[in-house]
């Protein structure tokens, strides 16, 4: 009965190394921002937002009209980044429409995706 004790606390242990490796190891920005990167342009107006790698980060830029604003884009639970006034803005992707929603804010078509050669 021991041997059998052992060898499932073993198991058990390696299991919860790996998952733990993977944790620590795991680019979850790098994952869930890359295929956003590209260009974008709003579904209601003439507002374009671009999102692009900045060093080992990632940057939306947003403009409108004649503005235009640019942030640090984060992940913890969805991507999002902070606005000027101190707003937290999620962004939510759908692959099969290729459409991006920013709440709050406004939906967005993909106009062009960064090449690979462009980190």
């Amino acid at each position: 009965m021991k041997p059998i004790l052992w060898i499932c606390a073993s198991i058990l242990l390696t299991l919860a190394a790996v998952l733990g490796a993977f944790h620590l190891f795991y680019d979850y920005e790098y994952h869930k921002i890359r295929p956003l990167c590209g260009a974008w342009h709003s579904t209601l107006d003439d507002t374009r937002l671009v999102i692009e790698p900045c060093g080992d980060k990632f940057r939306i830029t947003i403009t409108h009209r004649s503005t235009s604003e640019t942030h640090l884009l984060y992940y913890k639970d969805c991507v999002y980044y902070t606005a000027y006034g101190g707003c937290r803005v999620d962004l939510f992707y759908t692959p099969p429409a290729d459409a991006l929603l920013l709440v709050p804010g406004d939906a967005f078509k993909r106009t062009s995706k960064l090449k690979n050669n462009e980190q």
